[in-house]
């Protein structure tokens, strides 16, 4: 017996010793050497990755093949070390994590399919629960890089209904890894809740600080500044980096809403970013601290101090694409909002249009306004000016005279105003210009090539003064005679002669003369018929453009009614009429009188497709009386505008259909326009715009053979959103 328990002691010493050697020579030789350089792949993958702080941060960084490439004999040595334990020490403790190793290479590696496999065979087959939960968060994240987010959701799902508790290190990555997938969707209220909830788990400074800004970051966007500005105070109280502090402090000012209680601290937050402005530590973020002025003195309603301060931003933001985008909204936001000046505001949206990255979140939100302003600034100007030539005609001769000569003082004061502002750049210019070249050990600048802003303003200098010339020796124009670049070979250089260069160019020569002015003023009535016609054109067309693209009744009420009172038998009149009954049914409002807008419409227009319409009659009656029937530019047009539509050319293909509902209101082919214009508006409109006009083809055009096509567009939509 005695006998018996010795051999078994020694068998379960000599397996213990075997297990115990398995588990050292894994851990401490190859799962080590992995570890060390999956983590040396993943600093130079991630960590020295540049944040933008002007965007939201990404929660990780998305997984580019063609960045990993450079890391690929790094992760072929983690996968190479991290097969050995697998091979060679099969009942070692390791095992699982060095498949979870060779997972992680994989993902890096964008080798996606295999990375799933094998954190799907340690979900399956491992006993270990920690390391199961850390394979299940690997594959959530692989689900992610790959879009694939209803299994992505699914693994999130599963692995929170597990009911063995999980460890710390693993709610970290799990709720970071959640936080990533709403961020990817651009999901951000659940990105910062998941964030919030990853907070207390994460050890490491660094990832701690940016969580922490990140959070803030998204608070700010959603417009819950009391929250943003305590994760902003919480962040400066931590002692962050100084790029990091520089932006939570900006940031942070912004946060506060400006009123009497908090106009001392908007005096102290200006000081502040003053001093910011002034400290040469700064002079790479010049564009954005005066971009933070502007947003200041905006909230505060200073606009003409704002659009100052934006001015500056744009001056220093070359090479700052994100930050001109930004700078270039906020001008067209002032110049739509506050200065009723919708050519500049469409001007200024286009440049932050083609200014923006396409990754930004603000990219399609200021795409849809400059489609808008695009066509709101034309048609508000032809209104503008309408109504500017009937006001002239109203008047004497002195009367006339007296406003159009008040018209030309205004443009000029403008143009001299600008010109004073342009003069004002030069001169700062100039004077900086000297200390730019030098290097002051005082200020702790360097040579001037080493000095990014210096070469920015000298290029900018030498731009204005000598335009886009070639590279080349004796460029000057003193010396243009001994110029190697001959006639032929630069024929973009432009010779300049005495005469040119002795004759100052006049600046007011955009102003049109008064006798110009005049002579734009109706003189006859067929001039004067015309002129009453556009107007009538353009304020349809505005109101439409106010209803459809921005989904704003009450200014579109604000044109149709215009329309119904001056024009009573117009030709817009009539569907003028009817989106006023459209949107009184919308409204609900006990004042607002249904019956009135259809016996106008019976009244005046009796033959109208729009009253048959506003009488619930059917589509199909309001053709067999129509006056147009088979139209061939009606179709024409609307095979343009199909075209249109198909080459994606959205802004195009609705400027032609509404071509043809304002010009042939009554014509064979409408339920097709009015669908077709429903499927651009889910082009270049929200999810919500396109359902709003699905729904109203539905109930307008019930007899349509494309009443099928329709509701299941409907249906698609309605999917689509539940799965979002």
């Amino acid at each position: 017996m005695k006998f018996q328990i010795i051999i078994w002691l020694l068998c379960f010493i000599f397996l213990s010793g075997c297990k115990m050697y398995h588990d050292t020579t894994a851990h401490y030789n190859a799962y080590f050497l992995a570890r060390e350089k999956l983590t040396e792949v993943e600093n130079a993958l991630f960590t020295n990755s540049n944040d933008d702080y002007n965007t939201v941060l990404d929660i990780y960084t998305r997984i580019d093949t063609n960045t990993a490439k450079s890391q690929t004999e790094g992760l072929e040595y983690v996968i190479e070390k991290a097969s050995l334990p697998i091979q060679k020490h099969k009942i070692s403790k390791w095992v699982d994590d060095c498949y979870i190793l060779i997972g992680k290479a994989r993902l890096y590696k964008g080798d996606f399919r295999n990375a799933a496999t094998t954190f799907k065979f340690v979900n399956t087959n491992s006993e270990d629960f920690e390391a199961r939960h850390r394979a299940l968060v690997g594959l959530m994240r692989v689900f992610v890089e790959m879009e694939d987010f209803e299994n992505a959701e699914f693994v999130a799902q599963y692995l929170a209904a597990d009911p063995i508790p999980i460890s710390k290190a693993n709610s970290r990555d799990f709720y970071l890894t959640l936080a990533h997938y709403y961020r990817v969707r651009q999901l951000y209220k659940p990105t910062a809740i998941y964030l919030e909830k990853a907070l207390p788990y994460i050890k490491n400074r660094n990832t701690k600080l940016r969580t922490i800004y990140n959070i803030a970051q998204i608070w700010q966007k959603l417009g819950e500044d009391e929250k943003a500005n305590q994760f902003y105070n919480d962040l400066l109280g931590r002692g962050p980096d100084y790029d990091m502090m520089f932006f939570a402090r900006l940031n942070a000012s912004k946060t506060i809403v400006f009123s009497k209680e908090t106009a001392d601290i908007f005096k102290k937050t200006k000081r502040e970013t003053l001093k910011l402005l002034n400290d040469e530590k700064n002079a790479e973020f010049r564009d954005k601290i005066y971009y933070d002025l502007a947003n200041l003195e905006y909230k505060q309603h200073n606009y003409d101090k704002s659009l100052e301060y934006l001015s500056e931003s744009i001056y220093y933001s070359q090479g700052n694409q994100t930050q001109r985008a930004l700078t270039y909204e906020l001008f067209g936001k002032i110049y739509y909002e506050e200065k009723k000046n919708f050519k500049k505001a469409y001007l200024y949206y286009d440049s932050a249009l083609q200014s923006i990255p396409k990754q930004m979140a603000e990219y399609n939100n200021i795409k849809k306004q400059t489609d808008f302003l695009k066509v709101f600034s034309k048609y508000y100007g032809e209104i503008k000016q309408a109504d500017r030539l009937l006001r002239l005609m109203d008047f004497d001769e002195d009367e006339r005279y007296a406003a159009l000569e008040n018209e030309i003082e205004r443009e000029k004061a403008e143009i001299d105003k600008e010109t004073a502002r342009i003069e004002k750049r030069r001169k700062q210019e100039r004077i900086q210009r000297p200390s730019l070249l030098t290097t002051s050990k005082a200020e702790g600048s360097s040579w001037y090539f080493y000095n990014q802003e210096a070469i920015n303003t000298g290029k900018s200098y030498f731009f204005r003064e000598w335009g886009n010339r070639p590279l080349a020796d004796n460029w000057r124009r003193s010396d243009k005679e001994s110029n190697p670049f001959s006639k032929k070979q630069s024929t973009n250089i432009t010779e300049v002669t005495p005469e040119k260069t002795d004759s100052i160019p006049d600046k007011y020569a955009s102003v049109k003369s008064l006798e110009e002015r005049l002579k734009e003023i109706p003189s006859t009535s067929t001039q004067l018929k015309a002129l009453h016609f556009r107007l009538q054109e353009n304020l349809s067309a505005l109101g439409k453009t106010y209803m459809e693209l921005l989904q704003d009744n009450s200014k579109a009420k604000t044109y149709f009614s215009r329309l119904q009172t001056e024009y009573p038998r117009g030709k817009f009149t009539a569907e003028a009429i009817y989106n006023l009954l459209k949107i009184c049914k919308l409204e609900q409002k006990s004042a607002c009188d249904t019956i009135s807008y259809i016996q106008q419409l019976v009244k005046n227009f009796p033959n109208s497709t729009y009253t048959k319409l506003a009488e619930n009659k059917t589509v199909e009656q309001s053709k067999k009386t129509t006056a147009y029937g088979d139209n061939p530019e009606v179709n024409r047009l609307y095979q343009q505008s199909y075209a249109f539509y198909q080459s994606g050319n959205y802004t195009l293909a609705q400027q032609t259909l509404n071509q043809i509902i304002t010009n042939y209101p009554q014509n064979k082919n409408s339920d097709k326009v009015f669908l077709l214009r429903a499927m651009v508006i889910g082009q270049i409109d929200n999810r919500s715009a396109y359902k709003s006009a699905l729904q109203a083809f539905l109930r307008e055009y019930q007899s349509s053979e494309l009443l099928s096509f329709a509701q299941n567009l409907l249906a698609h939509l309605e999917k689509e959103k539940k799965q979002n």
